[in-house]
């Protein structure tokens, strides 16, 4: 009896050392996975998007694509870190499949038959679910963008203003309520497909079960197995089968997870256009640039017409440049192609006298300080934002010079942290908010801190009242001053100061000159511009009789 108990308590821990053990490697192999989807997949993922062509960031199909990319990456459920862990579970499945199986070959051919069919049903309707889920990847994409957007919105304090005075909060439930609705939907639907594997699983069990009771029982009767043997038996029937769907399983996670997967390759091997390693250096590239372009056209992927048309013209070495007209003429798309955002769908642009396709993309954006007509400060500190390096890497008097130039020191001044002040508080409870004003006032000043000898500067005074933006000219005057520069805006009387004005309406240019020569010609830009002064005429009058 003392035997007994004694090899009882052995094997009681034994399993438990066992069992203790297996859960310890599983931890560590779910760790590691988790930690290679992080710490690689992510950051090569983020890295991906960030340095490669602006053509396969922006358009919408990217966009799409990218968001499906993300979503391969973005949990330990799905795509990367699945195809990890089952990889390393079809191994054990297969090991313990074999051990099992030769057991059950032995017994009785029927009984591993009906296990092959229940595998087969098993794995077909696995497959099929995945199917209809690959022809919903698009819905639930849509489903996923919706969501990600209305949550990031509902916790955005700058659109908060605009929901509570407008009374928007139950218009934005409403359609917050239908996001939900569908992704119930698409949940409902993609489920019903995955009830036929386990309504089959559960058929074919029970065949097994009856088929193997009946074997076994009729071998027991007759003498030829112990009860001993029996259970042994009916533990090895159902253990092989518990492997058979696990590799039924595994290999439909690891087909769903590939499918998922293969969106994150698609944009990690999405190719560039320009070129960046071998690309050409740009000759005398530390003097104020020449940039051309000769009959450059172009046309924004799934659009239906050339947005630019045929456009030539030459900026010379330290030459300041105006690009003028409405709104929609073609003026930022001009800023895109000039940063090497771009590349035209017909005609060239040289720098220098060189293709701009031909060099070295990365080189070529390090010479140009820009000013982009969205203002999208990051939620670091001031000085982070102006230098847009880490605080190792920052030159701290250039920051103090550059955000004088821009005429925002005064207001850094009078915060407690200065230059060291977050924006916004999703970094640092202590950060503040900058007026639109002072938002395009920071950015003036990263472009110079970066002092680039190629200035472009998109709409730079659109948010600044009259006498800041009186100021910002003579500071830009003063930026541009042996540097290749281009000034875009719809404001005419802010062109004063440039050596010539390109007026651009509908994708090409209609009228060439300086300012005086484009009022004398009396044509489109005088028109306009004195539709402009008339108007801000009668806002001076209605300040003064005020």
């Amino acid at each position: 009896m003392l035997y007994f108990i004694l090899a009882m308590a052995g094997v009681l821990l034994l399993n438990a050392g066992v069992k203790s053990c297996v859960s310890i490697l599983n931890s560590r192999i779910s760790f590691k996975c988790n930690y290679t989807r992080r710490g690689y997949f992510c950051r090569q993922f983020v890295d991906k998007v960030l340095s490669t062509d602006y053509v396969n960031v922006e358009p919408q199909e990217s966009q799409r694509q990218i968001q499906k990319g993300a979503y391969a990456i973005n949990s330990g459920w799905i795509g990367t870190e699945q195809l990890m862990k089952q990889s390393i579970e079809i191994a054990v499945c297969i090991l313990g499949l074999a051990v099992y199986g030769a057991s059950v070959v032995f017994l009785d051919l029927r009984i591993l038959l009906i296990m092959l069919i229940m595998f087969m049903l098993d794995y077909y309707f696995r497959a099929h679910a995945i199917r209809f889920q690959d022809s919903l990847i698009e819905e639930n994409t849509r489903i996923y963008r919706t969501k990600n957007y209305l949550n990031r919105s509902g916790l955005d304090i700058r659109a908060g203003k605009d929901v509570r005075v407008y009374e928007m909060e139950g218009w934005f439930h409403r359609v917050y309520e239908s996001v939900v609705k569908a992704a119930r939907s698409y949940a409902v639907r993609t489920e019903l497909r995955w009830y036929l594997p386990s309504f089959f699983d559960h058929i074919c069990i029970s065949a097994r079960d009856l088929l193997a009771y009946y074997i076994l029982i009729r071998m027991a009767v007759s003498g030829e197995i112990s009860p001993a043997v029996f259970t042994m038996y009916l533990g090895i029937i159902a253990g092989f089968s518990e492997w058979m769907n696990s590799i039924a399983h595994a290999l439909n996670v690891i087909r769903r997870s590939s499918h998922e997967f293969n969106h994150y390759l698609a944009v990690m091997n999405a190719k560039d256009e320009f070129l960046h390693e071998g690309g050409m250096q740009i000759p005398d590239s530390q003097k104020p640039l020449k940039i051309e372009f000769e009959n450059v056209s172009f046309r924004y992927p799934g659009a239906d017409k050339d947005t630019i048309k045929s456009l030539s013209f030459v900026i010379n070495p330290g030459e300041k440049i105006a690009l003028v007209g409405n709104n929609g003429a073609g003026k930022t798309t001009i800023v895109k192609l000039l940063c090497g955002l771009y590349q035209p769908t017909g005609g060239r642009i040289l720098v220098n006298g060189f293709e701009l396709s031909k060099v070295n993309i990365d080189e070529y954006q390090k010479l140009i300080s820009v000013l982009f007509q969205d203002i999208q400060p990051l939620a670091f500190n001031i000085e982070m934002n102006v230098s847009g390096r880490g605080e190792d890497e920052t030159d701290h008097k250039k920051v103090k010079e550059s955000l004088k130039g821009a005429g925002l020191w005064e207001k850094v001044t009078t915060l407690p942290k200065r230059e060291k002040t977050y924006l916004s508080q999703t970094l640092d409870d202590g950060g503040i908010q900058l007026s639109g004003g002072e938002a395009q006032k920071l950015l003036l000043a990263r472009a110079i801190y970066k002092d680039g000898n190629f200035l472009i500067l998109d709409e730079p005074t659109s948010a600044l009242d009259p006498i800041a933006e009186s100021r910002m000219y003579e500071e830009y005057n003063s930026m541009t001053r042996e540097k290749t520069s281009v000034f875009i805006s719809h404001r005419l009387a802010s062109t004063k100061f440039c050596d010539r004005i390109l007026f651009i309406e509908d994708g090409s240019i209609i009228e060439e000159g300086t300012h005086g020569q484009l009022i004398e010609k009396n044509g489109k830009y005088k028109e306009i511009f004195d539709i402009q002064s008339h108007y801000y005429q009668e806002k001076v009058g209605e300040a003064v009789g005020e």
